[in-house]
């Protein structure tokens, strides 16, 4: 890969594909400037068959005849002297994939009839597959497109269409207006059968939702969202919205969960289309925040882009963190924050915890490290860093600074020192001193309390760690917000600390109170609590389970989990505290709670103590039952006598769990509702109760249900239900469909973007982990062949991290050093690792087990 050596003003853009040979012809004309002497002329270009180069200048037009291609450039050799404009002309023809890169097709049926839609999808770096260009987030410029399609066809971009015109009684040419400047991952352009519903803002914005298939009759709820949305955002901001329009568009095939093209976001078709009478709440969560995220960009990225890949997570991370306070502030009922924790702070702890984890800032140079970056460091550490840090500036002041940077930077490129900068601006503290040793290195802190006798809590931070034999060298500069309270008086208080060791004066002196170090789990480091404290909190929970609010519930559960994992707490300790979550009402604490429970499970499956943790597991459930539930299963699965929809999603949690741990009433029922189901009569199901009925049926296993299930998956033309039925075929208890499931990944029936879900489905399944772990073994080539260089890849190298011995731990090793793949390299070293850590910990924790059952 050559460095660019010319800075393109605007691209004059024109695209003939030819839908049926899966390829198309391009024109181009890129309006450029030199500050210094060339010999030659740099582009980047990937699979692209150049015809003609010409260059124009004031003076004349020169044909360009010494010119080549490499794997990554477009070399033209052409002396050029320093501080020139001209414009380059290229003539060239490329290929239309199907792996979900540059231009690709979807395939979908429509009246029994097979149909194409071509779209787009150029970030980080596959731009450079469609138009020869400087294809680097910080050389922005401005975008012409023309399109020349069947006039049969609509086309969308990133700007409305300016011109339509017939050329031929087969074609017609789509002129779109000009964009304003911006980066070429972020252009887009869609071809096909698409239709649309709109909705225009208050400020005259107009928003449409496009689909295929006429699937546009399910876009109501986007578009409601995404005025809510836009209204505050551009509040938020302080900035109005800089395009006269917003597209969102359903595209059958699509790699990532969506892609903020600024003008014309991209989805799955799950992530954007909702069915008012069919879909659940949790699929309503899912698309409000996939939106709010992506529209979050529509300034936080495409309006303000980073320099550089090494700081995407100034893109991800606030887009993340951004579009969950949007939607808190439009679905306060959903308790955004508490899920927050759940779906990403977990989650980033979950990666950072380990030695193979990477820093936030992370430097990259190719685009197999680029392709690496798109991971729960990129997205929930900096998301959930960005939480903390809001918290201890306060919302005001936090506002203020993220106004001025998108006012001072609009149009422009930045890097993280620039939002450190403007975010010091209306506050005393030096932010950039501050969250530099968050960003800058791996991990994050432990903080262990005591209390000494001067009534004082001494607050001793080491760097956590899953391998006990790590050498701690980290410290952090960490914002602590801590707070005790009485009944209904609450003394809260804030510091930095950045010793290893540092004091805090007690600020409550009587034994009742409740004392908080890290107020709504806001901040991003792990405590210890002193035993005294903590039993004393436990017992106020147990007593009434709203003593502390949700967020710190959780916060408490997950400080104690991951403990657990680093053999700093026993099992024992760990198995007592869910005692005190009987009661627990919130969803997410549930999901929690039970998600731990299960993961202890797969670690235990194959150890000689797997049936006593069972027993003990479904005792504990079938107790929660009795207490929630009640004894009656036609009651369990009915949402008649709950009121809110919050309720009914830990009610939905509880039964799915009761149903894997072989609760009698639960399945029996279960299978009764599905019968009737598989007979015709869905409308019997609350759509919030799918999903557990599904898998209550998946782990009984019997054959001839997943053949049912199978059967609905190919019949159903909603991705929503497609989903369902494929999460729950993954989870059946029975080898030989697995087998059968992992083979179709390899046809036509899974689309492309499933792959790595269902695999990964799979070996999260008791039965499923060495079959999935063969599969993949044996069909290594053809499925990196299918998964490509991107996110998926990631994915699937992931699959045997459940293994735990070190005859397995070599095997893997082994195998991927012979198979090595750098697009996949961090991920699978941290598998290796994961293996590690599961050895250890089953060597470690299997006695201290057995004696807590």
């Amino acid at each position: 890969m050559k460095e660019i050596n010319i800075i393109p003003k605007k691209y004059f853009i024109e695209i003939k594909p030819h839908m049926s040979n899966h390829n198309f012809d391009g024109l181009i004309y890129i309006h450029f400037d030199t500050n210094n002497k060339l010999n030659e002329i740099i582009l980047d270009s990937v699979k692209l068959k150049i015809l003609k180069c010409e260059l124009i200048t004031e003076n004349k037009e020169l044909n360009l005849t010494d010119f080549h291609t490499t794997d990554s450039n477009l070399i033209i050799n052409h002396k050029i002297s320093n501080n020139t404009s001209a414009t380059l002309k290229i003539h060239y023809t490329g290929k239309v994939s199907d792996d979900l890169k540059g231009l690709y097709f979807s395939s979908y049926n429509a009246n029994n009839k097979k149909e194409i839609l071509l779209s787009t999808q150029f970030e980080p770096t596959d731009a450079r597959k469609v138009i020869p260009c400087v294809d680097h987030p910080n050389y922005k410029a401005i975008f012409s497109l023309k399109l020349i399609i069947p006039t049969e066809l609509n086309a969308i971009s990133n700007m409305p269409v300016i011109n339509e015109k017939a050329i031929s009684k087969s074609l017609k040419e789509i002129e779109f207006s000009e964009s304003p400047i911006m980066s070429t991952y972020l252009l887009f352009f869609a071809i096909g059968k698409i239709s649309s519903k709109e909705i225009k803002t208050k400020q005259g914005v107009l928003i449409r939702v496009w689909a295929t298939d006429n699937k546009e009759k399910f876009s109501d709820f986007a578009l409601e969202t995404s005025v809510k949305l836009l209204d505050y955002f551009e509040s938020y901001f302080g900035v109005k919205y800089p395009l006269p329009k917003l597209d969102h568009i359903a595209i059958p095939d699509f790699a990532a969960g969506a892609m903020e093209n600024w003008g014309c976001i991209s989805y799955r078709e799950n992530a954007l289309l909702v069915d008012p009478g069919n879909s659940s709440l949790q699929t309503k969560q899912l698309v409000a925040a996939i939106i709010a995220h992506e529209m979050a960009h529509m300034w936080f990225g495409d309006l303000v882009t980073m320099s550089w890949w090494n700081d995407l997570w100034l893109n991800e991370s606030f887009a993340s963190w951004m579009g969950d306070k949007a939607i808190s502030n439009i679905h306060p009922e959903w308790d955004v924050w508490t899920k927050f924790i759940l779906d990403d702070t977990n989650r980033a702890f979950e990666l950072d915890a380990l030695d193979n984890s990477h820093p936030i800032e992370q430097a990259v140079d190719n685009p197999d490290e680029i392709g690496q970056l798109f991971d729960a460091i990129s997205y929930s550490k900096g998301a959930s860093l960005i939480r903390m840090l809001e918290n201890y500036l306060g919302e005001s002041i936090f506002q203020k600074g993220i106004q001025i940077y998108i006012k001072e930077h609009a149009y422009k490129n930045t890097t993280t020192d620039d939002l450190w900068n403007a975010l010091s601006m209306n506050s005393d503290t030096n932010v950039k001193n501050l969250m530099d040793n968050w960003t800058k290195k791996t991990g994050f802190p432990l903080i262990e309390l005591t209390k000494n006798d001067n009534n004082e809590y001494e607050l001793n931070q080491t760097k956590f760690s899953l391998n006990e034999n790590f050498e701690n060298q980290s410290d952090w500069i960490i914002p602590i917000k801590y707070y005790s309270k009485t009944n209904n008086e609450k003394i809260e208080n804030s510091k930095l600390i950045s010793n290893k060791s540092n004091k805090i004066n007690e600020i409550s002196k009587k034994p009742s109170d409740i004392t908080i170090f890290n107020e709504n789990s806001a901040g991003f480091y792990k405590i210890i609590y002193p035993e005294n404290l903590l039993k004393n909190l436990i017992s106020k929970i147990t007593a009434n389970i709203n003593t502390i609010p949700s967020e710190e519930r959780l916060g408490l559960l997950s400080d104690a989990y991951i403990l657990l994992k680093a053999n700093k707490i026993s099992p024992k300790y760990y198995l007592n505290l869910l005692t005190a979550f009987v009661t627990e009402n919130n969803p997410y604490i549930w999901k929690y709670l039970c998600g731990s429970l299960r993961s202890i499970d797969l670690k235990l499956h194959e150890t000689m103590i797997y049936k006593n943790y069972f027993s003990y597991i479904s005792g504990f459930l079938n107790n929660v039952y009795l207490e929630r539930l009640g004894t009656d299963s036609e009651i369990a699965w009915d949402f008649k006598n709950t009121t809110s929809e919050t309720e009914q999603l830990t009610k939905a949690t509880l039964l799915e769990n009761l149903s894997y741990y072989q609760n009698k009433d639960i399945t029996t029922k279960a299978k009764k509702i599905f019968n009737n189901y598989h007979s015709g009569n869905k409308e019997k199901i609350h759509p919030n109760l799918k999903r557990p009925l599904f898998l209550s049926v998946a782990y009984e296993g019997q054959s001839s249900n997943f053949d049912k299930i199978w059967k609905l998956y190919l019949e159903s033309d909603s991705q929503e239900e497609k989903s369902l039925y494929l999460g729950s075929l993954t989870q059946f208890n029975n080898s030989e469909k697995i087998s059968f499931l992992l083979n179709q990944v390899l046809t036509n029936d899974i689309r492309k973007h499933d792959i790595a879900s269902v695999m990964l489905g799979i070996a999260n399944n008791k039965i499923g982990h060495e079959l999935s772990w063969n599969f993949l073994k044996e069909n290594w080539n053809k499925i990196i062949e299918l998964c490509g260089d991107g996110f998926q890849v990631n994915y699937v190298v992931t699959l045997p991290s459940r293994f735990q011995t070190k005859n397995s731990y070599q095997e893997v090793n082994n195998f991927y050093k012979e198979n090595p793949l750098s697009a996949a390299s961090m991920s699978i070293q941290q598998t290796l690792e994961r293996i590690q850590n599961n050895i250890t910990w089953i060597d470690t924790n299997l006695e201290n087990f057995k004696k807590s059952l």
